[in-house]
């Protein structure tokens, strides 16, 4: 359905999303069961963004982290990801994330 990439010094990490996965919920952060950590990055919380369907809508959602969320560079605390194409996330202070949706390219 979906790709989540964080670039790295050593590289870009990316994982796909299944849509099982979004039924359930996907995490992103510093604790080890979040998809693309566990990391050391300071300014990201254990559990800092979820990533989960919402009826026909794909919802990223701050977990009330303690350094936020920006989408678009402004405070995004929820707001909906496109099903095909690309949203540029920034968790914390340093924590470049991007969702490509993938589902118009899976379907066609």
């Amino acid at each position: 359905v979906a790709e989540l990439a964080r670039e790295l010094p050593s590289g870009r990490l990316a994982r796909r999303v299944t849509a099982d996965q979004l039924d359930r919920g996907v995490l992103f952060g510093r604790y080890e069961r979040c998809l693309l950590g566990p990391t050391d990055d300071g300014w990201l919380s254990r559990v800092h963004l979820l990533v989960v369907r919402a009826g026909a809508e794909v919802w990223a959602v701050d977990t009330a982290s303690t350094n936020g969320t920006k989408h678009n560079g402004l405070p995004a605390p929820a707001f909906a990801l496109p099903e095909s194409g690309t949203a540029r996330l920034l968790l914390g202070r340093s924590c470049g994330v991007e969702w490509r949706g993938l589902r118009a390219a899976a379907s066609g």
